[in-house]
């Protein structure tokens, strides 16, 4: 556990403080009318994702073929299931609560596209197609710009006028990030006994009642926290 954990402390440091440098110079080059904050913000989320996934792979798969598969899966299901390139587009993931939970949950770019995209085109000037007035309540929502793109499915609010970001966008990637992080520290304990000169699982529960009760308390957490983020992931916003 402590291995873990200071593999997770140390990797977050170096590679959220890369994100961190590399989005205030994409925030410069690209001159984004949103807020430089926000931006930064959205590639720290982005980050936390792939570090999360990059610590649980290699307890799944030889150390030999870890790059491979590491690039492999962000690349795979960050273009496929990103949700800006067909088959799978931002309306098919909003209209298919097993899309959504696949690809919050296994896609990198699913979030992080969404995010600045939209962050960027809530700054527009009201009545722009993306952003409207009170006046307009009686305009059909499914004509807007954020519904034929497909953006934003499940926020009704989305066309409010603001240049401060879209953060309901960002804290789905950050709970599947903790999610991924609990399930490598217990599946570290799983991986490799012989390897450590350990016995297998089995023999130590049957030996170990406390292990018992703190492989079930471990499994409750992991499952309120997995919950929580399917129910953050599904959740509508008015």
């Amino acid at each position: 556990n402590a291995y873990f954990l200071a593999v997770n402390i140390m990797s977050s440091v170096e590679h959220l403080s890369q994100s961190f440098v590399a989005a205030f110079i994409a925030w410069w080059i690209r001159q984004s009318i949103s807020k430089w904050l926000y931006f930064c913000i959205s590639f720290l989320s982005l980050s936390w994702f792939a570090i999360s996934w990059s610590l649980l792979i290699p307890l799944l798969v030889p150390p030999s073929n870890v790059t491979i598969v590491v690039g492999f899966f962000m690349t795979f299901f960050g273009l496929l299931f990103g949700g800006s390139l067909e088959p799978i587009t931002f309306e098919k993931i909003y209209g298919s609560w097993g899309l959504q939970l696949f690809c919050g949950f296994f896609s990198p770019s699913r979030y992080f596209i969404e995010s600045i995209s939209v962050a960027e085109h809530r700054c527009l000037p009201e009545q722009s197609g993306y952003t409207m007035t009170e006046e307009a309540s009686n305009f059909p929502m499914d004509l807007g710009s954020f519904s034929l793109l497909g953006l934003a499915g499940n926020d009704e609010s989305v066309t409010d006028q603001s240049c401060k970001g879209w953060y309901r966008g960002l804290v789905a990637p950050v709970l599947v990030g903790f999610c991924v992080r609990l399930l490598g520290a217990g599946l570290i304990h799983v991986s490799g006994r012989s390897k450590q000169a350990k016995k297998p699982l089995r023999e130590d529960m049957k030996r170990s009642p406390r292990l018992c009760y703190t492989i079930l308390g471990y499994v409750v957490v992991l499952l309120v926290l997995l919950s929580i983020t399917c129910w953050v992931i599904l959740k509508e916003f008015d």
